[in-house]
């Protein structure tokens, strides 16, 4: 029942489109992260490329260099702004990660669990700057960085801010639990 990845290429690609209209996006990942993921390696990104490079976008990544987190918004316009914090999830399991991307409310940070984790840095393009033509699970918009090494566990797309009341049942719940 869930995305194995097994970081030697494999991936999982949603339609085009699917965050179209959207002015503030939330991402949810349920996932275990094996500890031998290279740095750069994405859980998520939606977007489009030029030449093999992210053009515009939005992606996260559980262990950039630096052993980090990294959340990037990148407009057509060539704006981009990030949000990250230490410590970086490789090797963790069970890792509840809601993604939120505000640009309404100049805002954009994520939660590991029930925490948020993150500062913004830059100013946040509109998510309308954004060509949603590729929507990858476990892939970069980089054709350079790895694939995921990993277990998907559960993956939810919301149009509009989830409420940190919502993302803190949602972790008490877990995956396949979805409460209204």
């Amino acid at each position: 029942s869930s995305l194995q990845l097994d970081g030697q290429g494999d991936f999982a690609e949603l339609p085009p489109g699917i965050t179209s209209n959207y002015t503030q996006i939330t991402v949810e990942v349920w996932a275990d992260f094996n500890g031998n993921n290279p740095f750069w390696t994405r859980v998520f990104s939606f977007g489009d490329q030029n030449n093999g490079g992210k053009n515009s976008g939005i992606d996260y990544c559980h262990y950039a260099g630096g052993n980090y987190q990294n959340l990037d918004l990148s407009g057509t316009n060539g704006a981009d702004a990030y949000a990250n914090s230490t410590p970086g999830l490789n090797g963790s399991t069970n890792d509840h990660i809601t993604v939120v991307v505000d640009p309404v409310n100049t805002n954009m940070y994520y939660y590991n669990g029930i925490s948020v984790v993150s500062t913004v840095h830059n100013t946040l393009p509109p998510l309308s700057e954004i060509n949603d033509t590729f929507n990858l699970i476990g892939r970069s918009l980089y054709d350079v960085d790895p694939t995921l090494d990993g277990a998907i566990h559960e993956f939810r797309i919301y149009q509009g801010v989830l409420s940190a009341q919502s993302v803190a049942l949602n972790d008490a719940s877990g995956p396949d639990n979805y409460i209204t």
